[in-house]
């Protein structure tokens, strides 16, 4: 199984949220994020072309946190980005960034 590691930006906040735990497979993506005291696993799967959908479920509160994002993934480089255009929380709505490398 590849090993992978990456970094989580909200578009508010300037701090990197750690990421573990990182599963990737073709049609889907789940990784633990924490920021800002904060952990949830989010679990994305592919709707159509680049379009992923899921949740992300608040490690403390069980909260479930509706997704949206795009996904591009470079083979060659090892490389995924994914740009998230929805994450609603507490009545807020983050636009955030995610890279993901292989170890």
């Amino acid at each position: 199984m590849q090993l992978y590691t990456g970094m989580a930006i909200f578009n508010e906040k300037s701090l990197q949220g750690k990421f573990t735990d990182v599963v990737v497979k073709d049609d889907s993506i789940s990784f633990d994020v924490s920021y800002y005291g904060n952990s949830y696993t989010v679990s994305l799967k592919k709707k159509q072309g680049s379009l992923y959908k899921g949740i992300a479920t608040h490690q403390q509160t069980r909260t479930e946190i509706s997704l949206t994002a795009r996904v591009v993934v470079d083979h060659e480089a090892d490389l995924i980005i994914i740009s998230g255009s929805e994450w609603r929380e507490e009545g807020k709505e983050w636009v955030w960034f995610a890279e993901i490398s292989a170890l």
